[in-house]
């Protein structure tokens, strides 16, 4: 006979992994808009750790493994040696193909996550145009409808145009999830910082 208590106890299981997964997702994309590289690291590796939980052998865990350790080595970060020896259980237990692209079997799977993909020219971009330029008007623009039709970033869309507006108060930050908020709210310091303020 079946035993029911036990199916539903996988299945709350799975359901609190798959929460726990969506709201690392959205810590590790504020991460990238903050843009502290040893922030980044750790949240690529929890990424890692949590996906693993639910498919340890995916391909994505090691991708996402690699872009922490990938980092870490850029940013001289003192997690280094742990993501190495991370790297390597996963290569003992479940190996690793023989050839990787960098682009299709790291980059793409890493970037699959709403937020982390490079948001440094974009935020360079609006800090321009709100500065009076406008070469990069039309990709802001272009961004900036496109966002509209993603809800997890829309509302950082409004924030920027109408910080765009010339809008500066702290009160455009009330409201917003966490990748809107860090994203606006680096907007905004490097404003102010430009602006000696």
């Amino acid at each position: 006979m079946p035993d029911h208590g036990e199916k539903r106890e996988s299945r709350d299981q799975q359901g609190n992994h798959t929460r726990a997964i969506a709201f690392k997702a959205e810590a590790l994309g504020l991460a990238h808009a903050a843009g502290e590289p040893h922030e980044i690291s750790k949240q690529h590796h929890d990424y890692a750790v949590l996906l693993g939980r639910v498919d340890n052998s995916s391909p994505r865990v090691l991708a996402h493994y690699f872009a922490s350790a990938a980092i870490a080595v850029r940013s001289d970060a003192p997690t280094l040696r742990e993501e190495i020896e991370m790297q390597a259980r996963f290569a003992f237990a479940f190996g690793i193909p023989e050839r990787m692209s960098l682009n299709d079997d790291v980059c793409a799977p890493v970037e699959e996550i709403p937020g982390v993909q490079d948001w440094s020219p974009f935020i360079t971009a609006v800090v321009m145009l709100a500065e009076g330029g406008s070469q990069w008007a039309a990709e802001v623009e272009a961004e900036l409808a496109g966002m509209d039709r993603t809800p997890s970033v829309a509302p950082l869309a409004r924030v920027v145009r109408r910080i765009l507006a010339g809008e500066r108060s702290p009160d455009l930050l009330v409201g917003l999830g966490m990748l809107p908020f860090g994203m606006a709210s680096k907007i905004l310091a490097i404003l102010r910082e430009r602006a000696g303020s």
